[in-house]
């Protein structure tokens, strides 16, 4: 069951016993693309006007707009929820910015008479008397402020309140009803039942479920066999998102910096280079202390805005030389290679960043150290990943290779073992 519920309270929840679509005043959808149309006018807010008259409100083009709708309907049902007894406030005041009046609507009953008459058709006659009630419908109890009076068409009476003859809800044509049941808040289903809109399906019990009729059995099969893809199919993505998921972290060396940046390299030098990083010593100096294959290599990590600098790969010197003052102190000696792993120009695309100019290339040649861009370690890690080259492969191409590194250092054999990363 389609039911749209028009209202200026965005609050209203009736359940989930059918598919509501919650519309303003202003801006409803085509009655007939819905079963039922609820127009609910149990907003306190809704009754006011700015100016000195206590027939009219300020929402009243919105009546007009749906008393349109209302006539033109050729299929759907209209239930036109009535107001409780609000404050109806009028004349409103720039100066004090305040209304300067007020009335219960239980005192103006002729004004709101006047005042809905722009809302829906005058086809049959009505009155109505204010009295506090409620009324059963089903096991609901709702409440009203007021009750419809000289009701013609004793057939067309749907509630009545408790204790009396009063009636609360009742067919005002064949296509509306009027209720002054307060259905603002509440569970609406059993009200919607009474009036004989909705039908309720009878629970079925579970013994009926273990019975098997017809085709049940070949039909419970297709469900199961489907599960089991859609199970399966499930679990192909949620895997596929775990990846994606992972190898961002590794992109990230794309435009991360400090603490972060580091962890994520680590994790890659670890992997191409098959060494425990855990066993360096972190004193505030160099970034990484790798001793492999007879060499020693003393690391920089950095995440810049700007291109690689002079001052970059020169403290990178430091570092290394620092390390050889420390071996000669201990009268040992060792291959001593510095290695800058930087990620320049990190805010940009990498297609708009520049090549690392010639000066710090030849500033690094001069030191014997290597300068490597974050681009091209994602690369060597993604086809080491690929297994198109060994760590020993790795280790020697960092310990020959001086001034900067590129892709065209690595001869890679193609490989189809995608599935590896």
């Amino acid at each position: 069951m389609n039911i749209q519920v028009i209202s200026y309270n965005k609050e209203v929840k009736y359940g989930r016993e059918h598919n509501y679509i919650c519309s303003s005043l202003n801006k409803p959808s085509c009655f007939d693309e819905f079963d039922i149309n609820i127009i609910s006018l149990q907003t306190p807010n809704l009754w006011h006007n700015h100016k000195n008259n206590d027939t009219l409100i300020d929402a009243i083009n919105d009546f007009h707009s749906l008393c349109v709708l209302i006539n033109n309907i050729k299929k759907s049902k209209v239930i036109i929820c009535f107001p409780q007894n609000y404050t109806f406030h009028y004349d409103y005041s720039g100066y004090t910015e305040k209304y300067e009046q007020s009335k219960q609507i239980k005192d103006m009953i002729p004004q709101l008479k006047e005042c809905l008459n722009n809302l829906f058709p005058q086809t049959n006659y009505y009155n109505l008397i204010y009295e506090n009630s409620t009324t059963i419908c089903k096991n609901t109890e709702y409440t009203a402020a007021f009750y419809f009076n000289s009701v013609i068409d004793k057939n067309s009476i749907i509630t009545k309140c408790n204790g009396g003859e009063h009636t609360t809800t009742f067919f005002y044509n064949p296509s509306m009803i009027f209720t002054t049941l307060n259905l603002a808040l509440a569970n609406i289903n059993d009200f919607l039942e009474t009036t004989g809109l909705v039908k309720r399906n009878t629970a079925v019990p579970s013994w009926v479920k273990e019975i098997y009729f017809f085709d049940d059995e070949k039909q419970e099969e297709v469900i199961n066999s489907a599960e089991a893809v859609i199970k399966k199919q499930e679990q192909m993505i949620k895997d596929a998102e775990e990846k994606i998921k992972e190898n961002l972290y590794y992109k990230s060396i794309l435009f991360e910096t400090g603490e972060v940046l580091v962890s994520i390299v680590y994790n890659i030098l670890e992997k191409i280079l098959n060494y425990d990083m855990s066993c360096f010593v972190d004193e505030k100096k160099e970034d990484f202390r790798i001793n492999k294959e007879q060499v020693t290599f003393i690391g920089e990590i950095k995440g810049i805005n700007s291109n690689v600098k002079s001052e970059n790969v020169s403290q990178l010197e430091v570092h290394c030389q620092s390390y050889i003052d420390e071996l000669e102190e201990q009268g040992k000696k060792e291959n001593v290679k510095g290695i800058l792993i930087i990620n320049p120009l990190r805010n940009k695309p990498l297609n708009e960043r520049d090549q690392v100019h010639e000066k710090q290339i030849q500033l690094a040649q001069r030191y014997d150290s290597l300068i490597i861009t974050t681009d091209v370690l994602l690369h060597i890690f993604e086809n080491f990943l690929r297994k198109n080259f060994s760590t020993e492969e790795v280790v020697e191409i960092f310990k020959n290779k001086v001034g900067i590194l590129t892709k065209e250092d690595f001869i890679f054999e193609k490989d189809d073992t995608d599935d590896q990363l």
